[in-house]
């Protein structure tokens, strides 16, 4: 359950196998998932999994906190700066080409590494992330509120 707790929004087997896999090699979550599921601990819909936000910040808070050094090291503990860490790589590998981003939806994975990347206190990484969708991209189609809300999380984080 911690390691679907530090996704912010539902997800599928496969992002909960990658985030565990440092911890667990041939970790399979679906029994497990399915188990949750009919326990009623996890809801699932259209095939991805995620907890409702009092489950998931109770789950988080029973995960070591750690140091920010953990995501860096080559066998990472089980903390919440790895796990969130492994989260937003995982975002990272899945996102669509550049030619292939034609609204919003196409830039999920980005958006969910950043803030990712922002709980984590990797704030020049996310901002990174945002200077690659932000002008081209979400100003363009008119998200400018959600743009300016972005840069102000990092913003303020730097203040």
């Amino acid at each position: 359950m911690q390691a679907l707790a530090v996704y912010d929004r539902p997800v599928s087997e496969v992002a909960i196998d990658y985030v565990l896999q440092p911890h667990q090699p041939a970790v399979d979550s679906a029994p497990l998932l399915k188990r949750l599921v009919n326990m009623q601990f996890v809801r699932r819909d259209a095939g991805r999994y995620s907890l409702h936000q009092v489950d998931r910040d109770y789950a988080l808070s029973r995960a070591p906190e750690g140091e920010p050094a953990d995501r860096d090291l080559p066998d990472p503990p089980f903390s919440r700066y790895a796990l969130r860490d492994r989260a937003a790589d995982y975002f990272m590998q899945t996102r669509k080409p550049r030619p292939a981003w034609k609204t919003k939806d196409d830039l999920e994975p980005q958006l969910s590494e950043f803030v990712l990347r922002c709980q984590g206190g990797q704030y020049d990484t996310a901002a990174t992330v945002l200077n690659e969708i932000a002008y081209e991209y979400l100003q363009r189609w008119g998200h400018n509120r959600l743009t300016a809300t972005l840069y102000e999380q990092v913003v303020r984080a730097h203040g």
